[in-house]
């Protein structure tokens, strides 16, 4: 598979602070990656280098295999064939949504024909004469994509482009946003804080911290098998604990589990909710301290006997209660080499 966009080892300070290190990543031609991190990481600084906003210390971008910048290339950003999504929308407020999405259009006899065509792919067919305060958000950020595929770009980048929508308004239009960019065939490259919206909606993600790459992989991977702890925490919930790896079986405190790895020996163990399931049962080891209901599920904290801490999460048939208990069985775990120093982040709670 070829790839659209290709960064090598890219570099970029401010006033001595670094805000990417050694940067490099690969999108896919044809899917959407997205590139996802904490506040700070780099992510959109990295979405500047790569549109040519900004110049990098060191380091290359190429779009489609054309060198667009590296130490002696500088190719400016209306000649990289980037369409641009910003978070704001930014449409120009006193110009039509027609005007809107023809403004990097060359003119010519085709203006007119590729502006309606752009408006039915995402939705707003005939809606040329209409003014973006008479939009709401969802639509203006469709607006603000048709606008950036009106060009045929070879890639299209959106900088946090749900971030301004309300929650219902998020989910929907961020389906609505994947489903145009798969129709129109577009390599795109979204840039998130949110972990569920870059699971949702990437065909690849790419995880940040401190300016660089940890992890490159499907949104499935990722989760289910991440490069280490710090990636496993960022992207979800979950319990660490101490194991010891042997014959294809790694031995904890709270069992024994089949896993398929290479380590042996001391590892950690993680254990996410969705792998811990629930009985009722008055007799039962685990004692519910916490229960967190969002309709479709809910996550139950359990203190184990010992004192040992574990999240489940269920279905909403059967309500767990602070002070029931419960029988639990851990299906499945996450193994990773022992002793890391790195602190994970605080995940981001989510329905």
């Amino acid at each position: 598979m070829t790839d659209a966009i290709t960064c090598h080892s890219l570099s970029k300070s401010y006033s001595g602070v670094v805000a990417l290190d050694d940067f490099s990543l690969s999108a896919p031609e044809g899917q959407v990656l997205g590139l996802v991190g904490p506040s700070g990481s780099g992510k959109t600084t990295a979405l500047r280098l790569i549109a040519g906003f900004e110049r990098p210390d060191r380091g290359s971008v190429a779009i489609v295999g054309e060198t667009v910048v590296d130490n002696n290339t500088f190719v400016p950003p209306e000649r990289r064939r980037v369409g641009m999504v910003f978070q704001d929308f930014a449409l120009f407020p006193h110009m039509s949504l027609g005007d809107n999405v023809a403004y990097g259009l060359p003119k010519s006899a085709e203006r007119k024909r590729r502006v309606a065509e752009v408006l039915e792919m995402v939705g707003l067919s005939g809606m040329e004469r209409r003014m973006p305060h008479e939009l709401s958000g969802g639509e203006q950020q469709r607006v603000a994509l048709a606008r950036a595929l009106a060009p045929s770009p070879a890639v299209v980048l959106l900088d946090e482009p749900f971030s301004n929508l309300d929650a219902p308004q998020r989910e929907r239009v961020r389906r609505e946003v994947r489903g145009i960019l798969v129709e129109a065939r577009a390599t795109a490259l979204f840039v998130t804080h949110d972990q569920e919206e870059a699971l949702a909606v990437s065909d690849v993600m790419a995880v940040m911290r401190d300016g660089t790459v940890l992890q490159t992989a499907t949104p499935h991977d990722l989760y289910r098998k991440p490069a280490d702890r710090w990636v496993a925490r960022f992207l979800g919930e979950g319990e660490f604990l101490a194991g010891t790896v042997a014959g294809g079986v790694v031995d904890t405190e709270l069992g024994r589990f089949p896993v398929n790895t290479h380590l042996s020996g001391p590892v950690e163990v993680l254990i996410r909710p969705e792998h811990v399931r629930l009985t009722e049962d008055a007799g039962g080891s685990a004692l519910v301290v916490e229960r967190e209901f969002y309709g479709h599920d809910q996550l139950v904290t359990l203190h184990l006997d010992g004192g040992r801490r574990l999240l489940a999460r269920a279905g909403p048939d059967v309500i767990f209660n602070p002070g029931d208990h419960a029988r639990y069985e851990i299906t499945e775990v996450v193994v990773f080499e022992a002793a890391t120093s790195l602190q994970p982040p605080a995940s981001n709670k989510s329905a």
